[in-house]
């Protein structure tokens, strides 16, 4: 992945190549913008074989992203364009506003062209019987379950690893902002960016930062969460 090293603008069309013979990465996340591509025709497998390197697509304009965990055991990918408009992607954590409810779910505006469909039981511990029951305008934090191309999207307010809800769910209280630039959220929640900590030092406050431009916060007042929310959005 030696073309991901130094920042560049990448192109639809653009291919990356994952070497499988670097042993310090053993798993590569895929955010936006990126597609595996299929194994080569010769291959009567849909995997890649382990001594063949893994090759992408890029789908969309803009810089590539990359970010590593500090036991270099896992990297994330992705595309980072300058649209206004969220488009969902796996594992992404947004923020939802119910505009609906049904027998099954909820409709919920996550930003996209179309509502997400949030089921009823996707939530930690809910039965049919004890499970909750959303108001309409309810925010709620929750993760991308399912987006594929065609497909209505799916959210969860639950961590598909352990079954717990560890901060997703109903947020009650506080204060919401929208429409904020993609790529400011998602570099409040890369681990080098550090703004949330230097404010954390000298205030208490939650928040919830989505990856689809709106972010959540609730402190001790509605004054001091209008001050950290203009810190946020305009970083010095």
């Amino acid at each position: 992945m030696d073309e991901l090293k130094k920042p560049q603008v990448m192109m639809p069309g653009d291919q990356i190549t994952i070497n499988q013979n670097e042993p310090a990465t053993k798993t590569v996340k895929l955010g936006p913008g990126l597609l595996l591509l299929p194994p080569a025709s010769s291959s009567s497998s849909s995997t890649y074989p382990p001594d063949q390197d893994q090759q992408l697509i890029v789908t969309r304009l803009g810089l590539h992203g990359h970010t590593q965990s500090a036991s270099a055991h896992q990297q994330q990918l992705w595309i980072q364009g300058r649209s206004k408009r969220y488009v969902a992607a796996l594992g992404d954590p947004v923020i939802g506003i119910v505009i609906a409810k049904h027998a099954e779910g909820y409709r919920v505006d996550i930003g996209t062209s179309q509502p997400a469909s949030l089921d009823a039981l996707a939530f930690e511990g809910a039965t049919k019987r004890t499970k909750p029951n959303l108001k309409i305008g309810a925010v709620v934090y929750a993760r991308v379950s399912l987006a594929l191309n065609h497909t209505e999207t799916e959210i969860e307010c639950i961590n598909p690893a352990n079954q717990k809800s560890d901060g997703f769910g109903e947020m009650t209280e506080g204060m919401l902002v929208r429409h904020l630039d993609l790529a400011h959220c998602k570099q409040l929640l890369s681990p080098p960016y550090k703004l949330l900590s230097k404010i954390g030092a000298t205030q208490k406050f939650e928040i919830s930062i989505g990856m689809n431009g709106r972010i959540w916060c609730k402190s001790n007042s509605i004054s001091n969460t209008i001050k950290i929310l203009q810190q946020i959005q305009r970083p010095t």
